[in-house]
């Protein structure tokens, strides 16, 4: 993707629209095409299911208002997302990038690199090389696998690349672009640490990198599964829910056992502790008309709901098998 090759008499729409009669195989209908051109490639990664307008998806990359600008006169950053969208009608699940930032100011390389996350996120493999990003786009890097003379010296987060380095006695300068730092390195100008990292790092077969990912969950698979989210802040229609929840009266009777019942400061060592008071951290839990009581019945009623019903329902199958 260094050179971006685009028909630069065909507009932006024209230019989806002829993609998708090339790429798309002949079995698919002219509607159906037109519905892959349609996708929005933030929305859709996986579902073979297209139903998406052309609006969406040139709103998603931002070239809605130039959908009839003709494609020589689009600037550097919006041909980089056209092509982008143009490699989407495929629905790859893989894609390689090739310097995708290349020829490219640092707001459009941050936006291009930004696009590709927005896209990975859906569940797409999007691979890039990339050489000198700044510190904003290397953080945005999932992984990271570097390369010096053909063989691998770190793979594995980004996070963790300056700690490994420390590992082989190289240190960071304070202020210093980490990926600026990892080239010099591979350059040589602090000697020749190749062989070292190399052997370190197994020649990229090393599989450490991998524990923290394998026992960890990521918070982005569980932002939209509704943890985390209070009542106040929940839909009105769906605050029934939390008044039957067991986890709800469990959890409330165990810190009003530990916090209430008018108890007082807590020991700060601290110059300033914001739940010094009690009160103060149920009322951010909203458990500032809590009672104990009332916990302590729910629980009681549910075991006993819970055992009549197990009673009932095998008082049931006992009859059949008799």
């Amino acid at each position: 993707m260094q050179n971006d090759n685009l028909q630069p008499l065909l507009t932006v729409h024209e230019a989806m629209t002829v993609a998708a009669n090339l790429k798309l195989s002949s079995k698919n209908t002219h509607k159906e095409k037109q519905s892959r051109v349609n996708m929005q490639p933030c929305q859709c990664p996986l579902s073979k299911s297209v139903q998406f307008q052309i609006k969406e998806i040139l709103e998603c990359i931002n070239l809605w208002q130039n959908r009839k600008v003709k494609t020589c006169a689009l600037s550097g950053g919006q041909k980089k997302r056209l092509s982008i969208a143009l490699e989407l009608l495929k629905n790859p699940q893989v894609m390689f990038f090739d310097e995708p930032t290349s020829g490219l100011d640092s707001l459009t390389s941050k936006q291009c690199v930004m696009l590709l996350k927005q896209i990975a996120s859906t569940g797409r493999t999007i691979i890039c090389t990339i050489h000198q990003p700044s510190a904003m786009i290397f953080e945005m890097f999932d992984h990271l696998y570097a390369v010096a003379n053909g063989y691998c010296i770190y793979q594995g987060s980004v996070k963790g690349l300056l700690p490994y380095l420390e590992q082989c006695n190289l240190k960071c300068p304070p202020y210093h672009n980490p990926a600026d730092y990892l080239l010099e390195v591979a350059s040589g100008d602090y000697g020749d640490y190749t062989d070292d990292l190399v052997q370190k790092s197994e020649n990229g077969l090393n599989q450490e990198w991998r524990k923290k990912q394998r026992n960890s969950l990521q918070f982005q698979s569980l932002e939209h599964i509704g943890f985390f989210v209070q009542l106040n802040d929940s839909h009105p229609y769906m605050r029934w829910l939390f008044h039957i929840s067991f986890l709800k009266y469990g959890l409330e009777g165990l810190v009003l056992s530990v916090l209430g019942y008018d108890r007082g400061k807590l020991p700060c060592n601290a110059d300033y502790c914001h739940f010094v008071y009690p009160e103060k951290f149920l009322d951010q839990m909203d458990m500032e008309y809590a009672e104990y009581s009332t916990a302590v019945i729910f629980m009681l009623s549910l075991i006993a709901v819970i055992r009549i019903a197990a009673y009932f329902a095998l008082s049931v199958q006992i009859k059949k098998r008799s």
